[in-house]
């Protein structure tokens, strides 16, 4: 009887929401008969009172839930008009439950519930999924270097299925940890395609379709550090050098012309992705200048060529100097020449900037560095450079010169 009595309160409620009309020009309001049956108490609903517009029976265990339901039925009429019929018990129902819900919430009513709901729906309707974003992003970065559009694709295919389905409205932290941690194997990796999938999702922020990145609620994991920062050795200099040579089976077995590119990386601190679009042409004089369209920030910067630069870049012949810096199959051939020299793994890829930013600090300073790699803030050679070498050992660095071999005796 009181669950009965709650149901008929959430209907005049439910009513009083919908703003329904008090008067519909009713003659006289139809009888409503009450019954005992041998199936129950029967409810004889008039046609005029019907949901279906229809004469309707409804049966009850009980005379006071028979009476009731017919008393409920002709005040809503009498109180709120015809349409108040129209209030299913299942809507009644619904709305007990949402109420139910609701009462954590004090002073949130189920019109600003459903208010709330449709905003979020509308503002999901306009949001891609997480593949969509992801094209989207690489079409937006067209002109960018072919490693990071590389780093991309790589991304949209290692992730799980569920999650490039998803609504990027939907995305939480937890969600792209989890996809990460099932796409990629290695801290590196890891903070690898972060970085990416924290770039597609910034582009989102910045076009106005969510408003925060969930990437910012993601705890990345932290690399084991020793406190020394990754550089290369000066016997690992000579053995990466030494290992640009014909080799005698495989394939790109010619690695001679990678000289140039290992010694730009190393003795000019050029990022590996400013590397791919270097050219001949960028050398001139006593420098190397990386332009806004070869640069990560865009911002252009002049490296100086010293000597130890200069002597490895002589020993290309002149009419080979023309085009790009990197040899054909760039990524096989370097590749090829750090293993071979012993040099091989995703820990040592900044090692040749780092080993430039160590003994150039060491030489010349926080304030030259900072200008030639195209740092931002100091902060960088606390981490990296600083303290990583001595004065004479970075002099053992830039006397590194190539050998007075012949060509024929490079051949293995």
């Amino acid at each position: 009887m009181v669950h009965f009595l709650k149901i008929r309160h959430f209907q005049i409620i439910l009513v009083k929401f919908g703003q329904f009309g008090h008067h519909f020009g009713m003659a006289r309001p139809a009888k409503i008969k009450v019954q005992n049956t041998a199936k129950g108490w029967l409810v004889n609903i008039p046609a005029t009172y019907s949901e279906t517009g229809e004469r309707a029976r409804r049966f009850f265990k009980t005379r006071e839930l028979a009476t009731e339901f017919a008393s409920t039925l002709r005040e809503n009429v009498k109180d709120h008009g015809m349409k108040s019929v129209t209030l299913s018990a299942q809507l009644t129902m619904d709305a007990l439950n949402a109420m139910s819900i609701l009462e954590k919430f004090a002073g949130v009513t189920l019109v600003q519930a459903a208010q709330f709901f449709a905003k979020h729906h509308d503002e999901a309707a306009k949001c891609p999924t997480l593949a969509e974003a992801i094209t989207e992003a690489m079409n937006r970065r067209g002109n960018l270097s072919s490693a990071y559009l590389r780093d991309m694709r790589t991304l949209e295919k290692n992730l799980p299925a569920e999650i490039k389905a998803m609504n990027i409205y939907e995305i939480t932290g937890k969600d792209i940890a989890a996809a990460l941690d099932h796409a990629t194997g290695g801290t590196t990796m890891w903070k690898n395609a972060f970085r990416v999938l924290r770039a597609v999702l910034g582009d989102q922020v910045k076009s106005g379709t969510i408003k925060t990145n969930p990437c910012a609620n993601v705890h990345q994991p932290r690399a084991k550090r020793d406190g020394e920062v990754i550089i290369y050795t000066p016997e690992q200099v000579r053995a990466i050098f030494k290992a640009c040579k014909i080799y005698k089976d495989g394939i790109s077995r010619d690695c001679t012309d990678c000289v140039a590119a290992f010694a730009v990386l190393i003795f000019a601190g050029v990022r590996p992705a400013e590397l791919t679009r270097l050219t001949w042409d960028n050398l001139t004089g006593d420098y190397i200048r990386l332009g806004g369209a070869i640069t990560k920030t865009g911002k252009t910067r002049n490296v100086h060529i010293s000597p130890t630069l200069r002597a490895w870049l002589n020993t290309v012949p002149a009419d080979q100097r023309e085009g790009k810096i990197i040899p054909n199959d760039w990524r096989r051939k370097s590749a090829r020449v750090r293993k071979n020299a012993g040099i091989d793994g995703h820990d040592m890829a900044d090692a040749a900037r780092h080993t430039f930013g160590s003994f150039t600090v060491a030489l010349e300073g926080i304030d030259y560095v900072r200008a030639t790699m195209g740092h931002g803030h100091t902060a960088t050679f606390e981490t990296h450079y600083h303290n990583a070498l001595t004065i004479p050992q970075a002099r053992e660095y830039m006397a590194i010169m190539p050998p007075t071999a012949t060509a024929q005796e490079n051949i293995a």
